[in-house]
């Protein structure tokens, strides 16, 4: 069942790592992506906890299968992933705060 749930969280970050080398990708569509994608997360965690595994398709097949220590250790992984993915959020929000300012006022051209 572990292995099943690594298969599946590599192939949603590898997903996001191929959005993101896109050809026509700046800093801000990068910074959006990966700020939806921990988003995200929280919203995976909550729906591991009550057993709906939709997102995971690999552990999926082991729908109602899955104990709860298994259950507890997805949801403490979410939450590693969740928190380093706001650390280098929090880096680059200081380095690029100009994007930061712009984000906040509207432009009219």
């Amino acid at each position: 069942m572990s292995l099943a749930y690594l298969a599946d969280i590599f192939s949603h970050s590898n997903d996001l790592n191929i959005s993101i080398l896109e050809t026509a990708m700046n800093i801000s569509t990068t910074r959006e992506r990966i700020s939806a994608f921990t988003n995200i997360l929280s919203i995976w965690i909550s729906h591991i906890g009550s057993g709906n595994c939709a997102k995971f398709p690999q552990l999926d097949v082991f729908n109602g299968k899955i104990s709860l220590p298994v259950v507890i250790e997805i949801k403490k992984h979410l939450q590693v992933l969740q928190v380093t993915a706001v650390v280098p959020r929090l880096i680059s929000a200081r380095r690029y705060s100009c994007f930061t300012e712009l984000d906040a006022k509207p432009i009219y051209i």
